[in-house]
């Protein structure tokens, strides 16, 4: 992460802050116009309710309507059938009052040929009573019975009684009570030939009661019949029934007399029972014809109560519907002006929010081209970014090999520092003495030992030191050291300091130029220190110390790096070019040196490079 000035605003932070909070608005008005949109669904699909509710009010009418006719064509159905079956009902109450007046009439008629026929009858049997009664003198009831016997008969036991005239007269009396006998049985029965025959039946039911108790009854029950038929001119009639009803049942005392006298072979009693039979059984046939007339019409009138109170009941269903009806299209009505009100209501509200929207979309429409023109920028500055970042790297490859390079000075310096000792220990060495103890050399001081040629002269101790401090000098531009001083010099030297001091050069040269390539770039003074090695024995150990110490004191003679580019030699202050030097006062030099250029910290060259960057992304 790079660091920033605290007192600088960071542009990449504070557009990211810019989009942020236009991200955020964007949000809040994507998230109204998501809610005006659903308050206009919900709207729009409260209209959609309103119309199918009314959509429904209507087909309810609709349907209430066509109930309506339907229930006022049932009604009107109902009310032609009721009168059509009150039609009917009166055509046959009427049919059955004419019909119960004629039967009245007809029994009436019968009841009087019957009364007439009895009272022939009556005038007969006086007559042939007199004529017998007349005949005979003083005879008693006996001989009357008996007349009356053979006068039933026939005309022969007559004849021996009466005298010829009486005789003719008893059998024409005999033929015409004989006549009207079967006139009368022809009205009870109810022949052809009879004018009457129409009502026979009721007049032959009373005739024909058998003599016990039961006819009586029968004709009370039919007596009231006929005088409920008879209408307000009955009364003579009533009498005419009550007189026929005593004549009845006097002729029935009679014949039953007779009836005893003459035994069950009379033909005349046969037909009479026969008779009184029928017309009790059409007496028991008119009944129950009457009780089912009777029971049609009380049918018939329930009928015709019920249809009175289905059409009541129709009736008020009706009216409950023209209510409901009438109440429903109040509330449809109301309905559809309350929904005209809100459809209004609603058209403005749309209207304004598609305003709100069109506003929206132009913000929204801005905020996007700001968003748009944030993100190059922020596009730009990524870019920029990139591009320190890779400057950055680079950078820190190149210390990388610049820190790699170091550190293989650093174990070349060891290894001649090893170099360095075995020679020091050499040139300490008084002569004369025995070996003194040397160090392993590497294997770049062994091969130049071995390349060089043996010494023929042993160099003293002033020798010695002489070219170890001509050697430790680094020859520079400015204080190289004449030749005929290197000259004079370079004989004193042996083989074994040649030897180790030759790849000493070589590596100085390598760090010098390694230096100076990192001068370039780095300065100087904040270049890192290794830690020190432990110090080589003697005054020329400690300057061998202080030499490797201080690498960029050690630089390339010519100034030239392992790059292959030529680069200024630092100008330090040094003594070591001088062939005086002890090797105490070299010591105490670099040691000096040391202390002027040591840095406050290890590493300060990532203090340094730190502090550039806020200066290359401004």
């Amino acid at each position: 992460m790079m660091a920033c000035s605290p007192k600088r605003p960071d542009p990449l932070r504070d557009a990211e802050a810019r989009v942020r909070a236009l991200t955020r608005e964007v949000g809040t008005l994507r998230e109204d116009l998501r809610r005006e949109t659903k308050k206009r669904e919900r709207a729009v699909a409260q209209a959609k309710e309103n119309e199918e509710a009314r959509r429904a009010s209507d087909a309810r009418c609709q349907e209430l309507a066509y109930s309506n006719r339907k229930l006022a064509s049932e009604l009107d159905t109902l009310h032609e059938t009721a009168r059509s079956a009150a039609e009917r009902d009166r055509r046959a109450l009427r049919s059955l009052r004419e019909g119960l007046a004629a039967v009245e009439e007809a029994v009436a008629a019968r009841a009087r040929k019957g009364f007439m026929q009895i009272q022939v009858l009556h005038d007969v049997q006086q007559q042939l009573r007199q004529l017998l009664f007349g005949s005979t003198g003083g005879a008693g009831p006996i001989a009357a019975d008996s007349v009356v016997t053979s006068s039933a008969g026939g005309s022969s036991a007559a004849g021996s009684i009466l005298s010829s005239a009486a005789a003719s007269r008893a059998q024409q009396l005999l033929a015409a009570a004989q006549m009207h006998v079967e006139q009368l049985a022809s009205l009870l029965t109810g022949g052809d030939d009879d004018d009457t025959s129409a009502g026979g039946s009721s007049v032959g039911v009373v005739a024909s009661l058998d003599g016990r108790e039961g006819g009586a009854m029968a004709l009370g029950l039919m007596l009231p019949g006929s005088r409920q038929g008879s209408g307000p001119g009955g009364g003579v009639a009533d009498a005419e029934k009550e007189q026929l009803q005593e004549e009845v049942m006097r002729l029935r005392a009679e014949l039953r007399a007779q009836e005893d006298r003459s035994g069950p072979g009379s033909f005349t009693a046969l037909e009479l029972q026969q008779s009184l039979r029928e017309a009790q059984a059409e007496l028991v046939r008119l009944r129950a014809e009457m009780v089912h007339l009777n029971a049609a019409a009380a049918a018939a009138a329930r009928e015709q109560q019920a249809t009175a109170e289905a059409l009541e009941e129709a009736r008020r269903r009706l009216q409950q519907q023209d209510e409901l009806h009438a109440a429903l299209v109040t509330s449809v009505r109301e309905q559809e002006d309350s929904n005209q009100g809100l459809v209004m209501e609603l058209t403005a509200r749309r209207v304004e929010l598609e305003g709100e929207v069109s506003n929206l979309v132009q913000r929204l429409g801005s905020l996007q081209q700001q968003v748009s023109e944030l993100l190059e920028e922020r596009q730009g500055m990524q870019e920029l970014l990139r591009q320190r970042e890779d400057d950055r790297r680079s950078l820190e490859e190149l210390l990388q090999n610049r820190e790699e390079e170091l550190r293989a000075a650093k174990a070349s310096i060891l290894e001649q520092g090893a170099d360095i000792r075995n020679a020091l220990s050499l040139i300490s060495r008084p002569p004369g003495q025995g070996q003194a103890p040397t160090y392993p050399l590497t294997a770049a001081a062994a091969a130049a030992a071995a390349a060089a040629p043996p010494a023929a002269v042993a160099p003293t101790a002033a020798g010695r030191a002489a070219a170890l401090s001509a050697c430790l000098a680094l020859p520079r531009s400015a204080s190289a050291p004449p030749p005929t001083a290197t000259a004079a010099v370079a004989p004193t030297l042996d083989s074994a300091l040649a030897a180790a001091l030759a790849p000493y050069h070589n590596a100085s040269a390598a760090i010098g130029s390694a230096l100076a390539a990192a001068a370039a770039i780095i300065p100087p003074a904040a270049l890192p220190q290794p830690q020190p090695s432990p110090p080589l024995g003697g005054s020329a150990g400690t300057a061998g110390a202080g030499s490797w110490q201080h690498p960029a004191n050690a630089a390339a003679p010519t100034g030239t790096s392992v790059l292959g580019h030529v680069q200024p030699s630092p100008q330090l202050p040094s003594t070591l070019s001088s062939s005086h030097l002890t090797p105490s006062q070299v010591l105490q030099q670099l040691q000096l040196q040391r202390t002027q250029t040591q840095p406050q910290s290890q590493y300060p060259h990532k203090k340094a490079l730190h502090q550039q960057q806020p200066q290359q992304t401004a």
